[in-house]
């Protein structure tokens, strides 16, 4: 893996791990401990998932909107 390709690991990998164990990122992974850039552009986007996810976990539909849902769709 050359280090352009790498620059896209932190889009592949979730903050929760999900992603990381997959055998095509192992290199990119390798690549992230060796190149303070990376680290940081994974650190950077890390982060941003995090509250990201965070604040969708907030979200609450309103009560109707299942009865709403399950009318439009039958």
């Amino acid at each position: 893996m050359i280090r352009p390709e790498a620059r896209f690991l932190p889009w592949a990998c979730r903050p929760n791990g999900a992603g990381a164990l997959d055998p095509g990122l192992s290199e990119a992974l390798r690549l992230r401990r060796e190149d303070v850039e990376l680290a940081a552009l994974f650190t950077a986007r890390q982060e941003f998932d995090t509250e990201i996810a965070r604040k969708l976990g907030e979200v609450r539909p309103p009560p109707e909107m299942p009865e709403q849902m399950a009318g439009a769709v039958g």
